[in-house]
């Protein structure tokens, strides 16, 4: 993977891998590679106490 240009070392990385029919009698494995998402900013209700005003 080094050679084809992949940094799996530096970077965080999802690997999917599937598998599909190639012929009747032969199944395929695919290799798929995704970046890791960044988290989608928290929108629920502030914990604790209320803040005096």
């Amino acid at each position: 993977m080094k050679k084809g240009g992949v940094d799996f070392e530096s970077q965080k990385l999802i690997f999917k891998i599937s598998t599909f029919d190639f012929d009747q009698s032969t199944k395929g494995f695919e290799l798929a590679i995704e970046t890791e998402a960044p988290k989608p900013e928290y929108m629920g209700k502030p914990r604790g106490r209320k803040r005096r005003q």
